[in-house]
């Protein structure tokens, strides 16, 4: 349901629990990548590891603070491609299941949040603002 009114905490929480996606996503993937360099006694070291992710959830949350809207088409296209090269390798059903965890519902559910806040964004430009009697 799309909302008609402006709603400054209700976007004030969308843009929060989008952030926290990404920051979370960032994190995992972060220590994922930190953990897999240990295991396997890899030497790629920052750049190749670690580094990746958190620059790019850095880059989601700069994208984000600024272009709500680009930023949740950027996390749907993203989405989207994942879903396409695990058709296109031919995933098996774990494969499916770790990537929808790990990446195709939590990239999906901070575009729709960056897609909500950036809407009552455009509602509450429009409304003119009234001075809280009371408050």
């Amino acid at each position: 349901m799309r909302a008609t009114t402006c709603d400054r905490n209700a976007m004030v929480k969308q843009r929060w629990m989008a952030r926290g996606f990404v920051i979370a996503g960032g994190l995992f993937w972060t220590a994922v990548a930190l953990l897999s360099d240990y295991a396997f006694k890899s030497s790629g070291g920052l750049i190749s590891g670690p580094l990746v992710p958190i620059v790019l959830a850095a880059i989601i949350l700069v994208m984000g603070r600024l272009q709500e809207y680009f930023t949740a088409v950027l996390l749907f296209t993203t989405a989207a491609t994942l879903v396409m090269w695990g058709i296109l390798v031919a995933w098996v059903f774990g494969e499916w299941i770790l990537a929808d965890v790990t990446l195709i519902v939590p990239m999906t559910v901070a575009g729709v949040l960056f897609l909500r806040a950036s809407h009552m964004e455009r509602i509450c430009r429009l409304t003119p603002q009234t001075a809280d009697v009371g408050a």
